[in-house]
Order: structure tokens, then sequence, then C-alpha cells
């Protein structure tokens, strides 16, 4: 009896090219449990959006509880763009443009990037994929009136604040610091224990 020879034939296509592969990026500013609520409702909502999609493959949910004026201390971003640079995902989705961030340069500059990756971004309150030609002047007039309001509303605090300081109706007079106590009438006292 002869020995029969088995000829392996590879597949033409790879079965991950049937799938766009997706990945999440939601971000809240600060710990407050309304923004941590907020944070986890963006983040099952995209889920779903994913998982309502048979051409869509969720590759990891990234989310950070940080500012948006820039990148540092996002760590899930940072992750977030190794990954794309590494050829992990094809698609992220997000809420807005001003999740990604404040500044201008920095979202174009991460925007750019993306593109290099071949990453489209989704933006939804927008309705905008950066894969769009027309995508980067839009992205740059939107983003340039969230770091305006961002400057404007910081602005309107300061203030505000000055004003109660200058008024004495401020709180921040009457906040307890080490060394000493509110008082019966309300007011710092030197603690002597």
């Amino acid at each position: 009896m002869s020995e029969r020879i088995i000829t392996e034939i590879p597949p033409k296509f790879n079965i991950s090219s049937l799938f766009k592969r997706v990945a999440i990026y939601c971000r809240v500013s600060t710990y407050h449990i309304a923004q941590g609520e907020s944070l986890k409702a963006q983040i099952d909502r995209y889920q779903k959006m994913v998982e309502d999609r048979c051409d869509w493959m969720l590759v990891k949910t990234y989310s950070d509880t940080a500012s948006g004026r820039n990148t540092t201390g996002r760590t899930e971003f940072t992750d977030l763009m190794n990954d794309c640079k590494n050829g992990k995902i094809d698609l992220v989705i997000t809420k807005s443009i001003s999740r990604f961030g404040r500044n201008t340069v920095d979202i174009l500059s991460n925007i750019r990037q993306l593109k290099k990756y071949n990453v489209d971004v989704f933006f939804e309150i927008e309705n905008m994929h950066t894969s769009d030609s027309k995508s980067e002047l839009l992205l740059s007039f939107i983003s340039a009136v969230a770091q305006d309001d961002s400057a404007a509303k910081s602005h309107n605090i300061r203030v505000g604040i000055e004003c109660q300081l200058n008024k004495g109706t401020s709180n921040l007079y009457s906040r307890p610091c080490y060394g000493y106590r509110k008082g019966k009438n309300g007011n710092l006292t030197i603690d002597e224990m």
C-alpha cells in the first residue's frame, strides 16, 4: 500500500478580516458619583452598539477618569493609541470629540496619528467618522469651540470664587485646616488640643 500525501491548502482569506475590530473609548472628568454613573452608561451603550452589529468585534473598552485638557494621566487613552499603532483596532467609538480632549492641537494630532494607523474614529454626538474626507475641517471647528467653551467655564468659575472671596461669603474661609476647628459661630478658631 502506498503512503498518502496530504497537502494543506491555506484559506484565501483571514476570518478576522470579515470583522471590523472595534474599541470603545469613554472618559469622564471627575470621580463624582454622577460621573461614575455616566461612565458606566457610556460603556454599556457602546458595548450594546457593538454587539448589535454582526460585522463588528469588540477588542477592548478603554475608560479614563481624568481631565480632557491634555492626555497626561490618561493611561487608558495611551493604551488605546498603542493598540491602534500595533494594528489591533480598525474603529474607535466614542461619545463626542470632547471625550478625546479639549485641546484642538492634541485632538487633531491624535486623529492624524490614528489615520496613519488606518484607524477610523466615530464620534456619536457629532455623527462623524474621521475617515470622511471633510471631517478634519469640521473636527478643527468643533474642537476649537469645545476648547473655548472649556476655557470660558474655567474663567467663570475663577471669577465666581474671587467674587465670593471678596464679599466674604466663600466657604473657603471657613474650611477647617490643620491646627484649627470651626467655632460655635462658624469661624475658625485655634484648636488647643
